[in-house]
């Protein structure tokens, strides 16, 4: 197989989509607290009473800025970063990943990779748990060579999903959130 090549910039939203994707900003888990803090204020909440206000407008804040932290993460690289910035070009064939910026040059072989996900637009490999490259559709010339580059990382790397790390969150945020309402309870 010949060089797949690419070439492009990341911008702030290709960063945030790179976040959600690899389920390190679950927006779902924000959205669900966001919820049940408001539904906590407006069902156990007494206006007169403050201390009834602390855990639903904790759990809504919390929700809040877990929508938010991505955001707030691609600000602050953004701002202080050179590297994230830097016009990215290479290629990929059967033997490696190749990325080259003016900071430096990475030869990464497939099997250094620890897993990669794959979607429509956007394509991540992980070199750990929370470091990887984010390729997204528009660094290749054409539909061919952004399809062949996807069936080509599919084959070369584990591919895993990130949204059951989101899931498992989940799962662990509502058992929170009820532990701490049915105590809630017994204490009112």
């Amino acid at each position: 197989m010949s060089a797949i090549p690419f070439r492009g910039t990341i911008d702030r939203n290709v960063y945030v989509r790179s976040l959600r994707l690899a389920g390190l900003a679950p927006r779902t888990l924000g959205i669900i607290l966001l919820a049940a803090g408001v539904w906590g204020l407006v069902t156990f909440s007494v206006p007169s009473r403050p201390a009834t206000w602390g855990a639903p407008l904790f759990v809504a804040i919390l929700g809040g800025y877990t929508l938010l932290a991505p955001y707030l993460a691609a600000r602050r690289l953004f701002a202080t970063s050179a590297t994230i910035t830097s016009p990215l070009t290479g290629h990929a064939d059967d033997a490696m990943f190749v990325a080259e910026t003016e900071h430096g040059r990475s030869n990464i072989k497939w099997e250094d990779f620890h897993k990669a996900i794959v979607d429509r637009e956007l394509v991540l490999l992980f070199l750990s748990g929370q470091q990887f490259h984010a390729l997204p559709r528009a660094f290749f010339g054409s539909d061919a060579e952004w399809s062949q580059f996807q069936d080509l990382v599919r084959a070369k790397v584990p591919e895993k999903h990130g949204q059951s790390a989101v899931w498992k969150t989940l799962i662990l945020w509502l058992a929170i959130i009820l532990a701490v309402v049915v105590a809630w309870s017994f204490v009112k």
